[in-house]
């Protein structure tokens, strides 16, 4: 799997920080198309806006497309508050987080129609920050040992304090092979998955909801839908072609202290030289993201002569 696209999802209260990502974003290396994914439909004045960013950037090479998912703005919302109770699962059947979870399948079965020779996409969000030079190529020569029989390859918690089922999940920004002759079929089985997922806990965001129902019926077995679809073949197929590769893609949300989260991604970065991919978000007291800011000292310090 290598990869030949890229996509970034937001919503609209998200647009600075995506103008702010292309801004920032070093040297890709290879010239591939960068999906702008939005949960309902883009505004020709927001594409100028970026496109007059994009052709200041450096990844003016990669040409930028926009996907519209067209997501009724009724089912389009992320729901933190977990002490909400009564959720209604008939309604809202991609349940608390479910803009991000319809946007998520609209994405990628988006982009395969658009691009049907697309092998490897790189899903980043917009807290995901590339922090070598001519990272794209970089992140492409370190996955060429990935086989074709791969569905995911990503970053599963580091530093986290994430606990019980979810624990070992692999985040949303990974790489997906959609070039997968069998791509659709999991992906499909995925978003089953999810939704039945939500009826039991309504909670479950997409990246999370295969671990979390794979290991809430090895723990119970009592939902009659779970033990459907967890046989012993699905299940040896999710955990082979779900790979770890958190060298390269460094997940390190979940850390409470912001200061000790400072130094324990300087020192894993000093130990680990290969990370390509920094995804997390931790503000200061001063309300200033400690991941972007440590990002930006990165890659000065390699154009440093």
């Amino acid at each position: 799997m290598l990869i030949n696209a890229i996509t970034i999802p937001v919503i609209r209260q998200e647009m600075k920080s995506l103008q702010e990502w292309i801004k920032d974003c070093p040297t890709p290396g290879m010239n591939v198309p960068i999906y702008l994914s939005i949960d309902k439909q883009w505004q020709e004045q927001e594409k100028r806006e970026l496109l007059k960013v994009h052709n200041a950037s450096h990844a003016r090479d990669c040409p930028l497309r926009f996907i519209d998912c067209g997501i009724e703005p009724s089912q389009s919302f992320y729901e933190k508050d977990k002490s909400i109770e009564g959720f209604d699962s008939n309604s809202y059947p991609y349940g608390k987080k479910s803009g991000p979870n319809i946007q998520f399948f609209r994405t990628l079965r988006k982009i395969s129609s658009i691009q049907p020779n697309i092998s490897g996409l790189l899903l980043l969000e917009t807290d995901a920050h590339p922090i070598l030079q001519n990272w794209a190529h970089e992140l492409n020569q370190r996955i060429q040992w990935l086989g074709n029989n791969v569905y995911i390859a990503g970053s599963r918690p580091v530093m986290a304090e994430t606990i019980g089922p979810i624990k070992s999940h692999i985040n949303g920004n990974a790489l997906y092979n959609l070039g997968n002759t069998n791509f659709s079929n999991f992906l499909d089985f995925w978003e089953e998955t999810l939704i039945e997922s939500v009826k039991l806990n309504p909670d479950i965001a997409y990246d999370v909801a295969l671990e979390w129902s794979y290991h809430t019926f090895k723990s119970s077995n009592s939902n009659e839908f779970l033990k459907k679809i967890w046989d012993k073949e699905s299940a040896h197929r999710y955990k082979r072609g779900c790979i770890d590769i958190s060298s390269y893609i460094l997940n390190v949300s979940g850390c409470s202290d912001t200061e000790q989260a400072k130094i324990q991604i300087e020192n894993h970065l000093t130990q680990n030289r290969r990370t390509v991919i920094l995804h997390g978000k931790y503000q200061n007291h001063d309300g200033e993201d400690i991941i972007l800011q440590l990002k930006r000292t990165i890659l000065e310090d390699q154009l440093s002569p």
